[in-house]
């Protein structure tokens, strides 16, 4: 078997190796009662499901892999000391259970010679041709719309919302059209909240880089997304749930899933809307570079007041107390207001004063704000005390931007 032979050559021999492989990986599987699998549920995965030494020592298996060797050697099963590689048998079990999902939704035979392995394998051909590839970030998001309820592009973002109160476009849907295997991550489902209305934000990259890498980003960018979106609009914007995977049925990592609240969670506290055109781009893309532009000392510091304000402004959508969200806020506004300051000494008094002078207008707006101030200072600086509730909500009502309309009764 050599490297060198033509691409025709390769590809028939791929499919020759794929095809003996699926039929003896498809009896197997059978005869371990793994198959056939419902509709509902077409998502198999070896470790979960099915143990992998049930077909790792077959003949066919081992003659799969290696032929994927054999023609791809510069980036399968390469030693450590070359660099980072990939691995014959995460395509061998990936090629499988992608056949296995067509064909539990097409309902048709676990056949190895019909179009629906013919059309994986050309997915797997080509993702090993590719020297690239597309990674996907899905965010199922709360208290976020647009303008005409279907789908707009903000600067790199996709905002797909979801349609009320019983509309087809269900967040999970919309995402297998983005990641074609998503329901691989959170076993088939993820996890359930309600707190209408809800969209899905996407944002891709396609790239060399290490998949963990490229994951870490894209989710890195939609939180810096969310964050300009809570800044310009002060949107209650809340991450539900989050899957990053590859846009092709085979990829070179398994879909990633991740829970920001409970399962089962209901309505926030508050409601703030953010409904979003393609119109705000150049306002997202203004306030990001000032963001970017403001002028922050690092240096020898693990922190600084101002990452802190924002770490603990961004840390207050993902809590799920409301008590916790008011402390983090308080302790932002703190953060924001001190700018570094190392003296400790009357600390309340600074507060207050830097509060209004750079919120108030007129007079008598200073001695309002310093006096709100005070109020939010007296909050308890941790949440064990459920007795102040009544006296958050007062706050929240009395000098926050939140209007009479975001408090329906049934969230008091």
């Amino acid at each position: 078997m050599s490297t060198e032979e033509s691409p025709a050559d390769k590809t028939k021999l791929l499919r020759e190796a794929a095809s003996t492989f699926l039929s003896a990986a498809f009896a197997a599987l059978t005869e371990e009662h793994v198959l056939p699998i419902p509709r509902w549920r077409p998502h198999l995965h070896v470790g979960r499901d099915y143990e992998g030494s049930a077909l790792m020592f077959l003949p066919e298996f081992e003659r799969f892999t290696k032929v994927l060797k054999a023609l791809y050697t510069h980036r399968l099963d390469r030693p450590l000391a070359e660099g980072p590689s990939e691995y014959s048998n995460h395509y061998a079990f990936v090629l499988l259970e992608a056949c296995i999902a067509e064909f539990a939704r097409s309902g048709e035979s676990y056949d190895p010679d019909s179009n629906i392995v013919d059309g994986v394998i050309d997915d797997l051909i080509a993702v090993l041709e590719a020297e690239e590839y597309e990674l996907v970030c899905c965010r199922a998001v709360s208290h976020l719309t647009t303008e005409d309820g279907s789908p707009a592009q903000v600067g790199r973002f996709l905002i797909s919302p979801e349609l009320e109160p019983a509309g087809t476009s269900r967040p999970l849907k919309t995402v297998i059209g983005m990641i074609p295997s998503a329901r691989r991550a959170f076993d088939h489902h993820p996890p359930s909240a309600y707190d209408p209305p809800i969209s899905v934000v996407t944002v891709s990259e396609t790239t060399k880089d290490k998949p963990q890498q490229v994951m870490s980003r894209l989710s890195g960018d939609i939180e810096r997304f969310l964050l300009l979106t809570r800044l310009v609009y002060g949107a209650t914007t809340q991450s539900h749930w989050q899957i990053v995977g590859p846009s092709t049925r085979v990829g070179r990592i398994d879909p990633v899933g991740k829970s920001f609240v409970a399962d089962g969670a209901g309505p926030q506290f508050v409601q703030r809307v953010a409904t979003l055109s393609e119109a705000q781009q150049k306002a997202f893309d203004s306030l990001d570079r000032m963001l970017d532009s403001t002028e922050v000392v690092r240096k020898g510091k693990v922190t600084t007041s101002f990452d802190m304000a924002v770490h603990r402004f961004s840390r207050s959508y993902a809590n799920n107390d409301v008590f916790d969200a008011v402390v983090d806020l308080a302790t932002a506004m703190e953060a924001i207001l001190l700018g570094g300051s190392s003296s400790k000494s009357d600390v309340g008094l600074r507060l207050k004063l830097r509060a209004a002078a750079l919120l108030a207008i007129d007079n008598w707006q200073q001695k309002m704000i310093r006096d709100q101030r005070s109020s939010a200072t007296s909050l308890p600086s941790t949440t064990s005390d459920r007795h102040w509730f009544t006296g958050a909500r007062w706050l929240i009502r009395k000098w926050s931007s939140v209007s009479a309309d975001c408090f329906p009764t049934t969230r008091i």
